[in-house]
């Protein structure tokens, strides 16, 4: 199936009056605007209860895979879906499609069509921080951790070398930015979300940053959601 059949679809489940409809997170990324030989995965938004309702009847193995996530979904619901199709991916990885991807289906206003957002080599961790990091054997004498802590009321704490700095959504990037142009180690920048951010304020984090990665600040591929 090519993307520009599956966009008409999206389409049609947004504007009409049909029962199953989902609505796009919307980012202005546009790097990757079509995608061949795929798979359409849905989390559908119940508007009665708020919870995710996940259909993935259609996935072939082989094939690149749009999930088609509605963006007023809170990371609680959304989360646990994307980590079983991560599982997935990476199990049968070997014996099926080494190439196939994972991408978040996007409406993007300034082209007026559909953008994909690339998630494959991410890792949703449900457990604390703290947890993983008393695991990480990563090694650290040319690296700074730097722990960037959004919340549900816009606010964000980025953490490093024993100080927090309190920002907002609109200037956490300058804050990291900033950092790094100071320090002579490499950033390594670990995401960190409240489980009650919806997926679109998810992806508008995520199209925030996208470019912003350089020598000397990394955005980490390890996530976490927490209650």
């Amino acid at each position: 199936m090519k993307t520009r059949f599956l966009s008409f679809l999206i389409t049609l489940s947004l504007f009409s009056c049909v029962e199953r409809e989902v609505q796009l997170p919307e980012t202005t990324i546009a790097e990757v605007t079509d995608v061949k030989d795929v798979s359409p995965i849905y989390i559908f938004y119940d508007e009665s209860t708020g919870q995710a309702e996940f259909n993935r009847n259609n996935m072939i193995g082989t094939t690149n895979w749009l999930v088609n996530a509605d963006k007023r979904l809170s990371l609680s619901e959304v989360v646990p879906h994307l980590i079983t199709l991560q599982e997935k991916r990476r199990k049968d990885g070997l014996h099926t499609n080494e190439a196939a991807k994972n991408y978040f289906s996007c409406s993007n206003p300034e082209i007026m069509n559909l953008s994909f957002l690339d998630f494959t080599n991410i890792t949703y961790h449900l457990e604390p921080i703290a947890e993983f990091m008393q695991k990480s054997t990563e090694p650290t004498e040319y690296i700074t951790r730097v722990f960037v802590n959004f919340q549900d009321d816009d606010l964000v704490e980025v953490g490093r070398q024993f100080a927090v700095t309190k920002t907002d959504r609109d200037k956490f990037v300058q804050v990291l930015k900033g950092f790094s142009s100071k320090d002579e180690n490499t950033n390594l920048v670990f995401l960190n979300f409240s489980e009650q951010l919806s997926l679109q304020d998810y992806i508008s984090i995520k199209s925030d940053l996208f470019g912003k990665e350089d020598s000397k600040m990394i955005i980490a591929r390890d996530e976490f959601i927490y209650k």
